[in-house]
Parts: structure tokens; C-alpha cells; sequence
């Protein structure tokens, strides 16, 4: 049966030009639906999706330990950051509770040793106040920063590496 319209249609050869017509109207249009379809897709995907923004100051809140400390290489006279972590044997053993209201325990041991608030100036900057009567600032760049671990680039060039604990 589709010999014999195969052979109708060469023999005719109105009908075959007839299909062709049709089989291209339909190509079209497919191609138009496919073409619609990835158009749609596209701007689905760029319309805003509601993301849950968390700022770096809710990611900041919780227990952090510092998991280690690069001099700068830079300043050759860094000898008084050399020196604060020769005196002070337990530097890498502190671990620092940032809170909501902009305070930092400085812990170790389960003991407040120190007591700072902290300020973000910006998105790359995160300064430490002493609670003392100083009042001395320490301001730090943000370098780095997620969930788990984050890093600062101290006044003096070296990087404080910390990581939740």
C-alpha cells in the first residue's frame, strides 16, 4: 500500500509537491514552537526568584576559631605580630562569639578572656573596639568570607584565618 502511493505520488508528481508544501509549513512551525518555547524558558528563568538574602553580619553571628595567622611578607618589621603569638601560647587556641548586638567574647576554655564589639563599615570592612576604656579600633578588610570560614587582612598587611567552630 505505501509502494503504491509512493508510486502515485512520483507518477502524479502533484500530490509529492503538494506534501512537500505541507511538510515545510509543518517544519516551520515547528521550528517557530521550538524556537517560542526556548524564548519562554529564557525569560522564566531571568524573571527575580525570591532569594532568601542573609547579610554577612547574620552569617558572622556564632562561635568562631582562628585556624591560623600569615605575617605579611611586605613588612619585615612585622616583629610585634611575631612576637604577640610567641608570648601569648594559646593565640590559636581562642575562639571568638560574635553576637547579634555587636559584641565579641573572646573565649578560651569555656572562660571570657576579652571583650570587643565589632562594626561593619561596609561590605569589606569589619572593625574590632576594645571594651576597655581605650577604646582602641583594629580594623580589618574582609578578604574572604562564607558560611564555614572566613579570612581578614589585618592594618599590618598579615591574614587572620577563622573558621566556625
Amino acid at each position: 500500500m505505501v509502494l503504491s502511493t509512493l508510486c502515485q505520488g512520483i507518477l502524479c508528481g502533484k500530490s509529492l509537491k503538494t506534501k512537500n508544501k505541507y511538510m515545510k509549513k509543518l517544519f516551520i512551525a515547528a521550528v517557530l514552537l521550538a524556537a517560542l518555547g526556548g524564548a519562554l524558558y529564557y525569560f522564566m528563568e531571568m524573571r527575580p526568584s525570591k532569594i532568601e538574602s542573609v547579610s554577612f553580619k547574620e552569617h558572622l553571628i556564632g562561635t568562631w576559631k582562628m585556624d591560623s595567622v600569615a605575617l605579611s611578607k611586605k613588612d619585615s618589621g612585622n616583629v610585634l605580630g611575631l612576637a604577640v603569638m610567641l608570648i601569648d601560647s594559646n593565640f590559636l587556641n581562642y575562639s571568638y562569639q560574635f553576637a547579634k548586638d555587636g559584641s565579641v567574647d573572646k573565649i578560651l576554655r569555656d572562660s571570657v578572656i576579652e571583650k570587643f564589639s565589632y562594626v561593619l563599615s561596609d561590605s569589606s570592612r569589619l572593625s574590632f573596639i576594645a571594651a576597655d576604656s581605650s577604646r582602641e579600633e583594629f580594623i580589618n578588610t574582609i578578604v574572604s568570607f562564607d558560611k564555614d570560614q572566613f579570612t581578614l587582612r589585618a592594618s599590618d598587611s598579615s591574614l587572620l584565618y577563622f573558621k566556625r567552630k
